[in-house]
């Protein structure tokens, strides 16, 4: 930010912390040894015997902390210094004195210990090195590069993000110059800062304004603050000496739990009230909680011992906790009462040191028993993972429905610190508007609060260093406020454009204009959708779509197993003979049952490749561990299971009967069987994938988020809709069951495509099975673009929100541009007989549905217009391997451009070569085949080969090696990485 700066603070640095070392070893505080003695050249007594005082328990820890904090004291005298030099406020540039004169408050006492003449010469030779020393913000700057060497723990860490001034400025102008307007009704402000407000009744002087940072770190926020009051004051005829020293002493109120930055903080205030003449004493509420308690038994006072006894079993963990401390209103009296008393000091104390930490102590207590009209902060973030243990400890009891970040808890604190119509703003991560461990953080704002405005960072937030996706909020302490908050969404704005375009829209706002990016919304309507995520955006037609039953009123959802020990337990079904494994279990009784377990991105039908050792022995031993086999009623029946995260989303699929189901494989159970396909039908759907973003609590879409979906009528009645929907769901199961019975992986294995197909050169096979499969995945496409479509119908979907589905959740491959409607081959002569047959799916419905595929691309493409495309890009996609568990090369190409499958196919078709990965695939897949059924043994391989129409030069030819070649040096890599690392067994 500013050169030569870091290097500069990190040198100086070093300087300091050699000559104080030095000094405190000329007074007998060595290193590790602590034999004290007086040195009237080195320090001022009443300073040493604090010195011996403070070292004399746990001495080394204490000694390195001192050193530390001197070394920061002494900095900060060092540039305030050099600023007011360069201010031109101080005469000379070395003289201490002149500057205590100024600044009395970096002059603590216990650092009463001068350097070297020498070593300030060099110090000062350092500083020179850097400019720009008359801006404010460079103290700032210094005491984050300060911080990069230090060892500070990791909840400091999080809590020093330097807060951009753009987003002060909104946080300062909405809250205390929104205030201010309200209670002065001053146009001309509102207007300069683009304030819109409501004149209120009750006038209150500008002297009871009282603003509070609860984690003021450095000050960002208290500078803004200063000069917007300095501003209001000057306006109202205030003189700047009455003016200044109310700021500071009336006005700004500040707690961290961070020593240093509230220095900062101190030193930036006074540095402005001198710069604009005020050059008096002034006394800072502003106080860092690392200060240490005194013990009761020194106070002398009966009452006072009494307060003291009370108040301090309040404050356990007052140094992590800083601000989140909450006094009881018995407490907060008896201290109001003991202030009214004049008793001075509040506690009898005995030492200087216990004076050094009373006067501490008695700030902070002023503050804690105040209330605000202003809360504003950038609190930490620190996610609960990262708590101490006793943080965590104390976090839990005083903020248990809050815990799960401290943000969290300090947005519950700074309500409880509000005056009653009082504002806070506050930046934060996102995650509260949303996740489902913030819902009682939800329910609590808006039960008590208004929300004013929301800014929706989102991606990238505002942090430069910092990848923290953020929200910025206005909230006012009045739960009876009916009107509509503003919400500004610049989620797809990039990090660099976020202020101009913030900027942009407060004054469009301001101008009473509309703007794309802004929504008003009362926030009661968010208490339509579970869990009461702050989806500012969504439009009737999606709220009204919760209105319907939800699906624990259709279905039953389960979680499934968790066994304690899947390294113990679960094999995948390759892995054990398979004349092992059971397929009626309450009939055979086999050791080893099918069991899903979630699995990729893979929708309708997969992903069956587990199983789980379920014989008499294991039951009894599973029964006692995990989560003790939950649900055992539902325990091989079919449904629907489910991956509950993956990179694009959960997908559904069929369960078949006779499995068992994990906890990361939950299972939905229905009585009705076409309930079952037409639920299957919407859960795969985008407005389900939408929906589901507005109720998941998390990443993962958990049971109890999967049973508030709601599901409409028509889903459930008997209607045509639904009759063509069920069927177009089985269809669409049926071509996953045929497209993937050549793998061995699935349970359903048939055998590789070139044993499945007897007839014909291995080229001619070849070349038909890939053409097959990339029909079969062209249907696939439109039917599941039909069913996009009845679902929109079922629920009752206009084409705006259809647009708005699709723009958040990606155009399906079947709604996709179109030329020409070219004809692809009815599926009825391409599907196996027995999976049709299983699924009860005649003829006559298959035709029905392949006119509804046709009459579904005119109504969505009307117009026949010509568009392009590049045939040669289409081809290098369709040749290019995809990394998909389930490959459908027609969608990758559909999706790449742009255009609808059925052109695609069209396109391609006649331009499968044998150059095409699959080749190669088939080919492994036979030769796997005969490997596993002939035990490895070359010869026999070779002549099952050679019975496909697989003949040495075939392998020469596309492998480009021998078979016994490839087998040893390729083979059994490959093989190894197929099988999930879990090689078949033989």
């Amino acid at each position: 930010m500013y050169e030569n700066l870091k290097i500069t603070i990190k040198k100086i640095k070093m300087l300091i912390k050699k000559s104080i070392d030095l000094k405190l070893n000329q007074m007998g505080f060595y290193e590790t040894k602590y034999k004290p003695f007086f040195n009237k050249k080195v320090v001022n007594k009443n300073t040493f015997d604090m010195l011996k005082e403070m070292f004399f328990d746990e001495y080394v820890e204490k000694r390195k902390k001192y050193i530390e904090n001197y070394t920061f004291n002494y900095l900060n005298k060092i540039i305030s210094l050099k600023m007011l030099k360069e201010k031109e406020i101080l005469k000379e540039k070395l003289n201490f004195n002149e500057l205590k004169k100024y600044i009395p408050e970096l002059f603590d006492e216990i650092y009463e210990i001068e350097m070297e003449e020498n070593i300030l010469q060099k110090i000062f030779e350092e500083i020179n090195n850097v400019k720009d020393w008359h801006k404010e913000d460079i103290l700032g700057w210094a005491y984050q590069y300060y911080n990069l060497d230090e060892e500070r723990s990791r909840l400091f860490k999080q809590s020093q993000f330097y807060t951009p001034e753009w987003v002060v400025e909104y946080i300062v102008d909405n809250t205390l110059t929104k205030y201010y307007c309200e209670i002065y009704d001053d146009q001309e402000i509102a207007e300069k800062y683009k304030i819109k407000y409501k004149k209120r009744n009750n006038i209150k002087k500008l002297e009871e304004i009282k603003i509070l940072d609860p984690a003021c770190g450095s000050g960002h926020f208290l500078i803004k603050v200063y000069d917007r009051l300095k501003e209001f004051y000057e306006r109202k005829g205030y003189s700047r000496y009455v003016y200044i020293k109310n700021i500071i002493e009336k006005n700004i109120y500040g707690i961290d739990i961070d020593e240093r930055s509230i220095e900062i903080a101190k030193l930036v205030l006074k540095i402005k009230a001198l710069s604009d003449g005020y050059k008096w004493d002034l006394d800072f509420n502003l106080i860092s909680t690392d200060f240490e308690m005194i013990n009761s038994n020194d106070i002398e006072d009966n009452i006072l011992r009494d307060v003291y006894e009370s108040v301090k079993d309040e404050i356990e963990g007052y140094k992590e906790l800083g601000s989140l401390i909450i006094l009881s209103n018995k407490s907060k009296e008896k201290i109001k009462n003991l202030q009214k008393r004049k008793i001075i000091p509040l506690f009898e104390e005995k030492t200087h040191l216990e004076k050094y930490y009373v006067d501490k102590l008695k700030k902070f207590f002023g503050i804690l028993i105040k209330n605000f009209d202003i809360v504003i902060s950038n609190p930490p973030y620190t996610d609960s993972h990262d708590y101490t243990p006793s943080l965590r400890k104390l976090i839990r009891e005083k903020y248990f429905d809050f815990r799960k970040n401290l943000y969290a808890a300090f947005i519950k604190r700074n309500y409880e610190f509000l005056l009653e119509n009082g504002l806070m703003g506050m930046i934060t991560p996102q995650t509260f508007m949303f996740i489902s461990s913030y819902e009682k953080l939800r329910k609590f704002i808006i039960k008590n609060m208004h929300i004013e405005s929301l800014v929706h960072f989102g991606l990238g937030g505002v942090f430069e260093d910092a990848l923290v996706d953020t929200a910025m909020f206005i909230f006012r302490k009045n739960n009876a406020n009916e009107e509509k908050g503003i919400y500004i969404n610049l989620n797809d704005a990039p990090y660099e454009k976020k202020k101009n375009e913030l900027n942009k829209i407060t004054e469009k706002i301001y101008k009473n204009e509309k703007i794309k990016r802004v929504f008003k919304e009362n926030q009661k309507e968010f208490k339509k959708i579970p869990r009461i995520p702050f989806v500012y955006w969504i439009n009737d037609e999606i709220k009204k779509i919760f209105e319907y039953d939800k699906l624990i009123k259709f279905a039953d959802v389960r979680q499934g197993i968790a066994t304690g020990d899947n390294k113990r337990f679960l094999r995948y079904h390759w892995q054990v003979p398979k004349n092992e494994i059971s397929f009626n279990h309450k009939i055979d009784g086999k050791k080893w049952v099918p069991y899903v377990k979630g699995g990729p991105y893979n929708k309708w039908f997969g992903n069956l490749w587990w199983v789980i050792a379920f014989d008499e022995e294991n039951y009894n031993i599973l029964k006692k561990m995990g989560n003790h086999l939950p649900n055992k009623q539902y325990y091989f029946k079919p449904g629907i299971t489910y991956s509950m995260t993956t990179s694009k989303g959960p997908t559904f699929r069929l369960l078949p009967e006779n499995f068992l189901f994990d906890c990361k494989g939950s299972s939905i159970f229905i009585k009705n069987d076409d309930l079952k396909y037409a639920l299957l039908g919407f859960l795969n759907s985008k407005l389900a994938f939408y929906l589901y973003k507005f109720i998941a609590g998390s990443v993962d879409l958990e049971v109890g988020d999967l049973k508030q979906i709601p599901i409409a009528t028509r889903l459930v009645n008997k209607n045509k809709k639904r009759d063509l929907l069920i069927d177009i769901v089985k269809m669409i199961i049926i071509i996953k069951k045929q497209n993937t019975d050549f793998s061995p992986l699935e349970f359903h294995y048939k055998g590789s495509p070139l044993h499945q197909n007897s007839k014909g050169s291995f080229e001619e096979k070849t070349l038909k099975k890939i053409y097959e499969k990339d029909l079969l995945d062209t249907y696939i496409l439109l039917l599941e673009a039909l069913v996009e479509k009845i679902i929109f119908q079922m629920y009752g979907l206009k084409k705006s929100t259809i647009r708005e589905i699709f723009h958040k959740e990606g155009y399906p491959a079947g709604w996709l541009k179109n030329g020409e409607i070219e004809k692809i081959p009815s599926i009825i002569n391409y599907l196996k007989k027995e999976y049709v047959e299983d699924l009860e799916l005649h003829n006559e419905k298959i035709n029905d549905i392949e006119k509804e595929i046709y009459r579904f691309l005119k109504y969505i493409f009307p117009k026949r217009d010509s568009i392009e495309y590049d045939k040669n890009i289409m081809l290098k996609i369709y040749n290019k391997k995809d990394r998909n568990e389930y490959d459908n090369a027609i969608e990758r190409i559909s999706l790449n451009t742009k255009v609808n499958p059925i052109t695609v196919f069209n396109t391609i078709k006649d331009r499968i070569s044998l150059d095409n990965y699959r080749v190669k695939y088939f080919l492994f897949l036979a030769i796997n085949e005969e490997y596993i059924k002939n035990k490895g043994d070359i010869k026999k391989i070779k002549a099952g080969l050679e019975k496909i129409g697989i003949t040495d030069e075939t392998i020469k030819k596309y492998l480009r090696n021998r078979l016994e070649n490839y087998i040893e040096n390729k083979f059994l890599k490959e093989q190894f990485n197929y099988y999930k690392k879990a090689r078949p067994y033989i």
